[in-house]
């Protein structure tokens, strides 16, 4: 694990709560910037991937500043300073 970059770590992390996820479901998740060290094709997988999960009747909140994931949200809320 030492020798992963933030985005490897990003993605086995995000791997493991989804298995967890389909095999034992959540009403929701709440997730901080988890796009944050993806690349752009791995920020549009991740997005694909909650979304076809939130078909489910899962609901997930997330925060973040890239459009790969605001693209496939059914509500986005902007806040600003």
């Amino acid at each position: 694990m030492k020798q992963l970059s933030g985005g490897q770590k990003a993605v086995v992390a995000l791997s493991l709560i989804f298995s967890i996820q389909r095999v034992d479901p959540a009403p929701f998740y709440l997730f901080d910037e988890i796009d944050a060290a993806l690349d752009a094709q791995y920020r549009a997988a991740v997005g694909n991937m909650i979304y076809k999960q939130a078909q489910a009747h899962t609901q997930f909140v997330t925060t973040t500043f890239r459009p790969e994931l605001v693209k496939v949200c059914s509500k986005v809320y902007g806040v600003t300073h």
